[in-house]
């Protein structure tokens, strides 16, 4: 009998790891947009992530995971991906912060390209992209 629950847990186990490495797999091939704004008095980031799914997820200083807002559809994620490659997010070296900064950070499978800038002096283009994702994908979260 002892045999038998043996081989039932270790199979349950076995099962529920190979789960876990599947989810884990997929996370890798995800796409994502994470938008967000750090430092001042109290040194605090918050981000907004917006998942290829068009699932939208904020994270603060205070938390340790990001948390789900919004569900666009899949369609505006591809928009808004095509703006951050047309602002040649990839090619761009800009990582400059200040007492207040700002970042766009775009993940494609486990690369990360990422553009920072202090207040007021943003590379060309990605202001408005920072204040048009928070206005129509953040909106009120």
């Amino acid at each position: 009998m002892r045999i038998k629950i043996t081989i039932i847990l270790f199979f349950g186990l076995c099962c529920f790891l190979r789960a876990q490495n599947k989810s884990a797999l997929s996370a890798l091939k995800r796409q994502e947009i994470v938008v967000g704004r750090g430092g001042g008095f109290a040194g605090t980031e918050t981000q907004y992530r917006f998942s290829e799914d068009g699932m939208v997820a904020k994270k603060t200083g205070q938390d340790s995971l990001f948390r789900v807002v919004r569900q666009h559809p899949p369609a505006i994620f591809e928009q808004w991906k095509a703006w951050a490659n047309q602002l040649k997010i990839k090619e761009l070296v800009h990582q400059k912060t200040g007492n207040v900064y700002y970042f766009v950070r775009y993940r494609e499978k486990i690369k990360y390209y990422q553009v920072s800038w202090p207040e007021a002096k943003a590379p060309k283009g990605f202001q408005a992209f920072y204040r048009g994702f928070m206005r129509k994908i953040v909106k009120d979260a």
